[in-house]
């Protein structure tokens, strides 16, 4: 990448911190109103499934990285494509960068991800007859130029901060409702997210709701256990340079199975400000990850920084919003809203009022978190938040959250909720799945 290039893309991120084939084998079945499409009688796509119910899309893909990818352009294709044209659309009339500035990104970004993850956007590519560069620009790239619309939360709880001594993990996707849109249709993005299992021949089974448009996942866990989820926080210290987000978090839901190895994959080849919890339901932990390109924090419940200045620990619980609290990672986050030294911002900035509310609903549920109880929490932190700031970007720009779930590593239950037909997730059904029950029947829900 150039010079210039280089300058380009370094500006489009300090402005977005600133500013805040087709194959005839399938079959269609109806059961009890919710749509189930099996595929079969081809290698690529035998055994994979999509199962649409209560308006949400549940997609099984398995076998190598490059079948996973086909079965889910195949399967995903309509949506995918509103996606893709979504971002283009939002690249070039946004924020003035067309297909010839990605490509020169992706040139160099190219080589920080992992072969695996480019067999998987070649059999996407494939199945959506387009080329390869055409799904790699998009997918891999998406996270430096849009990660910092998203305000996201979350928690995870354990020992006798839980109903029943389980460890559970939650996230919150929040973004706009109204953007990005597909030019086309009209549709906004969050229609496309779906809820994925993964099945690799070379890594562990999965369970992620993500959207659509990227090769890896925005959170999930997987059958050994190893949970994880992640949060923008918008800083100075920031590189192109690096393995996407939400690859890393796909790397670690592929092959970590202790929390030590996730930690390692989380933390390596780092790239924009992030914040992330990471659990481990074998041993009842968690920890939150604080990182920019060239800082990093690891830290449980009662390590001293989870306490730093106008923060407070909360016994065995681990949460992080959209900023960092980690004296040191902090540093890196300038701006009126990130002023801990200033009361006025503390009172009104939306990432404090976010973490003090989240973290209000935790203590006034501690003791008591389960997979449902710990959903009303997090529900409830956005659906009765009445900051004047928050108030006003959901009335004016749709502000609200793309998906919301639970999860409890430690049984393979899931509670999730999307947001749909301009509702917002908290206001949603609510959708119960078990990772371990369809892996027991080989992914078949029906068999």
């Amino acid at each position: 990448m150039c010079v210039s290039m280089h300058k380009k893309c370094v500006i489009i991120i300090i402005i977005i911190i600133l500013v805040s084939s087709t194959i005839s084998a399938s079959t269609n079945y109806v059961n009890n109103k919710n749509t189930l499409i099996k595929v079969s009688k081809n290698d690529l796509l035998e055994g994979a499934w999509l199962k649409v119910e209560n308006g949400v899309k549940i997609i099984y893909i398995h076998g190598s990285n490059y079948q996973m990818g086909y079965q889910l352009g195949y399967l995903l294709k309509e949506p995918y494509m509103r996606d893709y044209r979504s971002y283009e659309y939002s690249c070039e009339h946004d924020m003035g960068i067309n297909k010839s500035d990605l490509l020169d990104a992706w040139d160099k970004n190219k080589d920080f991800v992992p072969d695996e993850y480019k067999e998987e956007m070649q059999g996407r590519a494939d199945a959506l007859n387009l080329n390869f560069e055409e799904v790699a620009v998009i997918e891999t790239l998406n996270q430096f130029l849009f990660a910092f619309r998203k305000a996201c939360s979350g928690f995870a709880a354990w020992g006798p901060a839980t109903k029943d001594g389980k460890l559970y993990h939650i996230r919150s996707h929040e973004c706009s409702l109204k953007t990005p849109f597909d030019p086309e249709t009209k549709i906004p993005c969050y229609e496309n997210e779906h809820l994925v299992i993964r099945n690799p021949d070379n890594g562990y089974a999965s369970i992620s709701p993500t959207t659509i448009l990227d090769v890896g996942v925005e959170g999930g866990f997987n059958e050994k256990g190893i949970c994880v989820g992640y949060k923008a926080s918008p800083c100075d210290d920031n590189s192109m340079y690096g393995t996407p987000s939400t690859i890393r978090q796909l790397m670690v839901l592929d092959h970590a199975s202790t929390l030590d190895e996730a930690v390692e994959i989380i933390n390596s080849n780092t790239t924009i400000g992030l914040n992330y919890i990471i659990s481990d339901s074998n041993i009842k932990k968690a920890v939150a990850v604080e990182q920019s390109a060239n800082y990093s924090y690891v830290g449980t419940w009662d390590n001293p920084s989870e306490s730093n200045s106008r923060y407070w620990s909360i016994d065995h619980v681990v949460r992080r919003g959209n900023c960092f609290i980690d004296p040191l990672v902090a540093s890196t986050q300038k701006g009126f809203w990130y002023n801990l030294n200033s009361t006025i911002s503390w009172l009104i900035s939306p990432v404090f009022r976010q973490y003090c509310r989240l973290s209000r609903g935790i203590e006034n549920s501690w003791g008591k978190l389960d997979l449902n109880t710990s959903m009303k929490v997090i529900r409830n932190s956005l659906k009765y938040r009445f900051d004047p700031i928050y108030l006003f970007k959901r009335i004016f720009m749709a502000s609200g959250a793309w998906d919301q779930w639970v999860a409890c590593p430690e049984t393979g239950e899931m509670v999730v909720a999307f947001a749909q037909n301009g509702k917002s997730a908290y206001n949603s059904p609510i959708l119960y799945i078990n990772l371990f029950e369809i892996l027991a029947a080989e992914g078949d829900l029906y068999k």
